[in-house]
């Protein structure tokens, strides 16, 4: 199921300043984020978005969410379950190592925020699909 909200009352509030904070507000909910994270996830969102559109080969069945939304979206899923450093990740420098000397280009258990490759798997991929999430680990493995 997709998952959409619509509203032009969703406001993102960025003060433009590396140390700064963001506020997503929609409805009266405001989640912050780090204006570094809403920076990547832009990168993201774009560089997935020129992924989708090329693959619809001349179909309009795909409908886009804007930014704003999706990033409203996955914010609460990892405001809902307190997702703030619950992962058990290894630091950036071990992934360079993989990446480097055993060409490991896939992330296994990500999120939009933590990923550090390309091509990622996540636990939601309905919030996180915008971001370029492959899906769940789990469903993705056989494919691979």
């Amino acid at each position: 199921p997709k998952l959409v909200v619509r509203s032009s009352t969703l406001d993102v509030d960025n003060n433009n300043n590396n140390n700064s904070m963001t506020n997503v507000t929609f409805a009266g909910v405001t989640l912050k984020l780090h204006s570094v994270y809403l920076e990547k996830l832009q990168r993201l969102y774009d560089r997935t978005r020129r992924q989708q559109q090329w693959n619809l080969n001349q179909s309009n069945k795909v409908e886009f969410v804007s930014f704003e939304e999706a990033l409203f979206c996955m914010l609460c899923r990892y405001d809902m379950i307190q997702g703030a450093g619950l992962q058990a990740g290894v630091p950036g420098s071990v992934m360079d190592v993989l990446l480097q000397y055993l060409d490991c280009r896939m992330e296994c258990f990500a999120s939009p925020l933590n990923c550090r490759y390309d091509k990622f798997a996540s636990a939601f991929p309905d919030v996180d699909g915008p971001f370029g999430s492959c899906g769940s680990f789990f469903e993705t493995v056989g494919a691979l």
